[in-house]
């Protein structure tokens, strides 16, 4: 991402950190469980049939939600999404009030614009819905097999362009936090 950026990283609570300031937008990178983040927004990267039961992070934000995430899913998408939509439900039991689902496809030598459109997707719903404060998963790092180094930049570069969009707004974003693994030493 541009050097022009504000760059610094701290160790805090043994959660890695490293805080990025894009414009207006504080954006940090930080070791933990995106289940326990306390946002307006949390993202969740699932397969198009929204099954919730699939992938880690889908699981693990279902099993702290409760099944009223996947209800609600299930309801108001019966036939799943496609790979440029957004799903919101409700938050369930997260320290959230809503979930934003969207699916990505298998990594192949550079589709890192899958991540882009994923993460500006994401950023262009919250800014419709007045929303403050997001946590994202680091978006196919898991089994899609994205390459860190190209999920990083592709999502900062994301919040970079979609910053610059949102720069003469009344109501911007504030907080972004990508929430990793605490094996996902590569993308600090």
């Amino acid at each position: 991402f541009a050097p022009s950026l504000l760059d610094f990283s701290e160790e805090q609570n043994t959660r890695r950190r490293t805080f990025v300031k894009i414009g207006r937008i504080n954006v940090s990178i930080i070791q933990g469980t995106i289940a326990e983040e306390t946002v307006d927004v949390i993202v969740n990267s699932v397969n198009r049939d929204l099954d919730l039961e699939t992938g880690l992070g889908s699981k693990a934000l279902a099993d702290a939600g409760g099944n009223a995430i996947q209800k609600e899913c299930c309801e108001k998408y019966p036939n799943g999404i496609t790979k440029n939509e957004v799903a919101v439900t409700n938050g369930g039991n997260l320290k959230c009030r809503k979930v934003y689902h969207v699916t990505l496809p298998k990594w192949e030598m550079n589709n890192k614009q899958a991540i882009e459109t994923a993460t500006t997707n994401c950023l262009t719903e919250a800014h419709k819905s007045c929303v403050n404060s997001l946590a994202f998963p680091p978006f196919g790092s898991g089994y899609l097999n994205y390459p860190d180094e190209e999920l990083t930049d592709a999502m900062l570069q994301s919040v970079m362009n979609f910053e610059q969009l949102q720069h003469l707004t009344r109501v911007p974003i504030k907080s972004i936090v990508i929430v990793c693994h605490s094996t996902q030493n590569s993308v600090f």
